[in-house]
């Protein structure tokens, strides 16, 4: 070969050289690129999906609807939250602090309430089905229309409580505070009553079927006529 020749094919080589570097530079990102969409997808298809903040929620205390079944907020204070219409079936609120908090139409059947604190809550219409809210302390609270059917509130505090058309069907209130309560109209057949204080309190045309007052003081309560005995 002539070194004409072999001159030639260097140039031609030295011409093609900067292509070549450029094709591979170009292969290399777009590889790199690829593998770096396919971990971002790899990652983001594994991330877990979003759970509810109980902190969060605690700390602004808003949560109007939402679905809280047997969450545990033991001994929290959720002064002035706001969980109209929530979800709290089951709940552990052993000991909360719910002063003010608006609890219209929450669900909070089979609950524990016992010990929780509830001064001034708004429960109107909210259903209490067999929960447990024995020692609580609902001074002043608004539980008009609410559900208690078969709950348990004995030494339950509930002095100047309004509890208008209420349903306490079968509910245990042994040594209950009722002092200056409002129980118009409310539904307390077969509730019983033992050793409860009732004194002052309104029971005008309340349903009392089945209900017993033994030992329970009734002193300037306002009772409906049908039931004489307890006069």
């Amino acid at each position: 070969m002539s070194i004409r020749t072999i001159l030639a094919v260097i140039s031609v080589l030295a011409a093609l050289l900067p292509l070549v570097i450029h094709v591979a530079m170009n292969t290399s990102v777009t590889r790199s690129l690829e593998i770096s969409e396919t971990d971002s997808d790899h990652s983001i298809q594994n991330q877990p999906a979003p759970t509810q903040d109980i902190g969060a929620i605690g700390h602004n205390k808003q949560c109007a609807g939402c679905d809280l079944t047997e969450v545990n907020w033991r001994g929290l204070d959720m002064s002035r939250a706001n969980l109209r219409g929530a979800q709290l079936q089951r709940a552990n609120l052993q000991g909360t602090k719910l002063i003010n908090a608006v609890l219209t139409g929450a669900n909070l059947n089979q609950s524990n309430l016992s010990q929780a604190h509830l001064y001034g809550a708004d429960l109107k219409t909210a259903s209490l089905q067999d929960a447990n809210l024995e020692n609580a302390q609902l001074l002043h609270a608004s539980l008009t229309n609410a559900d208690l059917t078969d709950a348990v509130l004995d030494q339950i505090e509930l002095r100047d409580a309004d509890l208008s058309a209420a349903t306490l069907k079968n509910a245990s209130m042994q040594r209950a505070s009722l002092y200056g309560a409002i129980l118009r109209e409310a539904d307390l057949s077969g509730a019983n009553l033992n050793s409860a204080d009732l004194r002052y309190a309104d029971l005008s045309d309340a349903n009392l079927e089945g209900a017993d007052f033994t030992n329970a003081r009734l002193d300037f309560a306002i009772l409906p006529p049908n039931v004489p005995h307890l006069r």
